[in-house]
């Protein structure tokens, strides 16, 4: 928190006594789903099913083992009604392999087949063009201070570092295992 003036920075969190409320993760909550909703879906791999209950936002990486499990577990989280949005946050930064990797997904023709080989290890083709929306997934991470991959953000805007087996996951986003 920050004085009108810029002078005084206060950083930590506020409760509210009377209610227990953490008022500070509602206001991060929703300041995530806010930027998210900024940035858009134009920027973003989307595997959405046909009947949406719930939405994830995945920060990835396509050296990141655990990125790697989560995309496994895509098509049951997909079949359950969650649809999953892949932001790009290659964690070695610009210019990197995996960087070029992120960029060279991003850039072919079918961007959905491209992603789900190179999550399978499969070697990337290099392109190049417009990275941009590469960009703007590592300026999110940055933003967050995200340090690891996968960050994972609800539709309501809670942040989970880290991979969570299926099970958990269709359990924190209240969707029954195995029901679309």
């Amino acid at each position: 928190y920050v004085s009108a003036d810029g002078r005084y920075f206060l950083r930590g969190v506020i409760i509210d006594l009377k209610s227990g409320n953490n008022l500070t993760v509602a206001e991060r909550d929703q300041a995530r789903v806010t930027y998210l909703k900024k940035l858009g879906e134009s920027d973003m791999i989307v595997f959405a099913p046909a009947h949406i209950k719930r939405s994830i936002t995945v920060l990835t990486d396509i050296d990141c083992d655990y990125c790697r499990l989560l995309e496994q577990d895509r098509p049951a989280l997909n079949a359950m009604g969650v649809e999953v949005r892949y932001l790009f946050y290659p964690r070695d930064g610009v210019g990197t392999a995996s960087w070029n990797k992120a960029v060279s997904v991003w850039c072919a023709k079918d961007q959905k087949t491209a992603f789900t080989a190179a999550m399978q290890g499969k070697p990337v083709k290099p392109l190049k063009c417009d990275a941009a929306p590469v960009t703007a997934g590592y300026e999110f991470g940055r933003l967050l201070g995200i340090d690891g991959t996968p960050a994972i953000i609800t539709d309501r805007g809670k942040m989970i570092a880290g991979y969570i087996p299926i099970d958990a996951m269709a359990d924190m986003l209240g969707v029954e295992p195995g029901h679309a």
